[in-house]
């Protein structure tokens, strides 16, 4: 009795369902629709190469402009601690200054100031920064 009222369910759903009806497709489409599908794969292989490519010339620019930043900053320090002189006495460094008025206000004496082409070349360095 058990197996029967299953069995009556199931005809009932499968009735209900309807016949689904498949469009019998000719050897000419099939070929057609295989071909799309060939040439849709084929795309987005080709657009996924093309996203790694620029991925990767991103990531050449990113480590490119990052190493000159690098090298700049390490010139910049190297520049910087040749040019402020050091007081011998105690080791501290002297805060180099532009003109004598500035070695005055800072307390270094006019003597320990930078020399112009000295100031010229840093001024050219940070320039090139900004």
């Amino acid at each position: 009795a058990i197996l029967n009222d299953a069995y009556i369910a199931v005809t009932e759903i499968f009735n209900a369902e309807g016949v689904i009806e498949v469009r019998h497709l000719t050897l000419m489409e099939r070929v057609q629709q295989i071909g799309g599908w060939f040439r849709q794969r084929r795309m987005e292989r080709r657009i996924e190469e093309l996203r790694k490519e620029a991925r990767r010339k991103e990531l050449t620019e990113r480590r490119a402009a990052r190493k000159r930043l690098q090298e700049q900053q390490r010139r910049l320090k190297h520049m910087s601690l040749l040019s402020i002189p050091s007081d011998s006495k105690n080791g501290r460094r002297v805060v180099p200054a532009k003109n004598a008025m500035q070695a005055e206000l800072v307390g270094n004496a006019p003597e320990e100031c930078e020399e112009p082409s000295a100031m010229l070349l840093r001024d050219a360095i940070f320039g090139e920064l900004l």
